[in-house]
């Protein structure tokens, strides 16, 4: 008596049931031959069609947001600081935080020309941030150097002193 066993290379695979398809009432053998016909091409634009989508309903939810506040600023630019700063002697040299600043927002502007007041006042923020953590009292100012930041020229800027503890 000679029992023939199929090689594993010509072994039929058992087709699923519909209890063990992907979803529930649609057989994985219709699914899996939806997808063979539908073109690659096809799926890279229903793809980028969606994730167009997603952006636009997030651009959109942040526009409302960004028209409010610039309805209610003065002016829509951006303050840098102030321009110069006076030595002990009295000599005016030019302010390096304001320089720093300003050279940042040119950079922003430069890779991304798109960019509004909102953007670079973010921006701004950020780095407001990102000096506090350098100088490591982020988190632990009484008067933070966003206020001075966005004191005028003429106006005494307080210094920063750490809290009593």
């Amino acid at each position: 008596m000679s029992t023939t066993h199929p090689l594993p290379s010509t072994q039929s695979h058992p087709i699923p049931t519909p209890s063990h398809s992907y979803r529930v009432g649609v057989p994985v053998g219709r699914l899996e031959s939806v997808w063979r016909y539908i073109p690659a091409t096809l799926l890279r634009y229903v793809t980028t069609l969606i994730r167009f989508g997603y952006a636009i309903r997030s651009e959109i939810g942040s526009l409302v947001g960004r028209i409010r506040v610039l309805c209610t600023k003065k002016h829509w630019g951006v303050d840098l600081g102030p321009l110069w700063e006076t030595l002990p002697d009295g000599r005016l040299i030019r302010n390096e935080r304001t320089d720093s600043r300003s050279r940042g927002t040119q950079d922003l502007v430069s890779v991304y020309p798109w960019a509004s007041s909102i953007d670079l006042q973010f921006f701004l923020e950020g780095f407001d941030v990102g000096e506090q953590f350098v100088l490591g009292t982020l988190g632990k100012l009484t008067h933070t150097t966003v206020a001075a930041s966005r004191s005028s020229p003429n106006q005494e800027v307080p210094e920063v002193t750490k809290p009593q503890t």
